[in-house]
């Protein structure tokens, strides 16, 4: 992407800012705050998810691309090429990461956790579509596609706390944290691969415009206020334990006090995440052609993108990320 011009650096920006507001938003809602550095890698592997979730989806695609009827491939395609390797990525760095951390320790961490490793994934996500459709695609997916995400993550995050800290069916749990946020994914997916197909002229049909854009705000409708009812319930749990907590200790609050970051390391840590990104979509747009069967240039050309993707897109990810880290640590004393 180049940024050359404000109209280069407004775009990409919108891209970031409406998963930075919803990162915002599902950490405070929390009374009782995770660690940020805890919040942030949980951010980072969602970002980082993005590789396997294209090998995935790279090993799924002959199960669809066999199927005539475009309905039914497109269905295929809405849960093999998108729901279930997201999904699965995405749950996996709550299984391996967030859940085995100290702080994880109710069930509001849950839902946070999972609302961020989603918005993390959708960041990157977004960067490269915002980057390839511009500010039109930029404002349609802000508020559909991203707070979609998040949704699902959040969903996904309640199911895994309480598998881990609830007093109902624990295996019960388990399995929905994987399943109803893969199920919800698809049938949002789904209207929308089939109005791609309408677009481009394979499938005629005057109803199913209309009918299938309501079916996939519909879907995201539902999660929205689904997820405002979660967030409602476990924060009046959190209520309950502070209330307890204050009689038992004869103090007003008992909340853990986080130090603020510096100004500096303000700075440092929306640099790093600047470069972060803008390397990752690098990254990303090499690996993606090469995973979807343009392969290497033969001769000195494979070993010139090899160099230049490493150079300009792998050292800066991993330099911004370091940067960032770096930029939260620096806390008032």
């Amino acid at each position: 992407m180049s940024f050359n011009d404000a109209s280069d650096s407004f775009t990409f920006l919108s891209s970031v800012i409406p998963s930075l507001l919803l990162l915002w938003y599902f950490r405070t809602r929390d009374l009782r705050p995770e660690p940020v550095r805890v919040i942030w890698i949980t951010f980072l592997l969602g970002v980082l998810t993005i590789p396997p979730i294209l090998l995935l989806a790279q090993q799924f695609s002959p199960f669809s691309s066999g199927i005539s009827d475009p309905y039914a491939r497109e269905l295929a395609n809405a849960f093999l090429q998108a729901a279930i390797p997201e999904e699965l990525c995405k749950w996996l760095v709550l299984a391996l990461y967030a859940t085995r951390q100290r702080a994880f320790d109710e069930p509001m961490d849950g839902l946070v956790y999972g609302a961020v490793a989603s918005i993390g994934f959708a960041t990157l996500e977004n960067v490269a579509y915002v980057t390839e459709g511009g500010m039109g695609v930029g404002v349609l997916r802000a508020l559909t596609a991203v707070p979609g995400h998040a949704f699902m993550g959040a969903i996904m995050g309640y199911f895994i706390g309480q598998a881990r800290l609830g007093d109902g069916s624990r295996a019960f749990a388990a399995l929905a944290s994987l399943a109803v946020p893969t199920v919800l994914h698809g049938l949002y997916d789904f209207p929308l691969f089939v109005l791609q197909r309408v677009n481009s002229g394979e499938i005629h049909d005057g109803v199913v415009d209309g009918a299938f854009g309501t079916l996939a705000f519909a879907v995201l409708a539902f999660e929205w206020l689904w997820v405002r009812r979660l967030v409602k319930r476990l924060r009046a749990g959190q209520q309950a334990s502070l209330a307890l907590e204050a009689a038992r200790s004869g103090r007003p609050r008992m909340l853990e006090k986080q130090k603020s970051i510096t100004g500096l390391g303000k700075v440092l840590a929306v640099f790093g995440a600047l470069v972060a990104t803008a390397g990752g979509v690098v990254t990303l747009g090499v690996l993606a052609d090469l995973v979807l069967g343009a392969g290497l240039p033969p001769g000195d050309g494979g070993e010139a993108l090899l160099g230049g993707t490493l150079l300009i897109g792998v050292v800066p990810l991993w330099a911004g990320v370091f940067v960032f880290l770096v930029g939260l640590r620096k806390r008032v004393s």
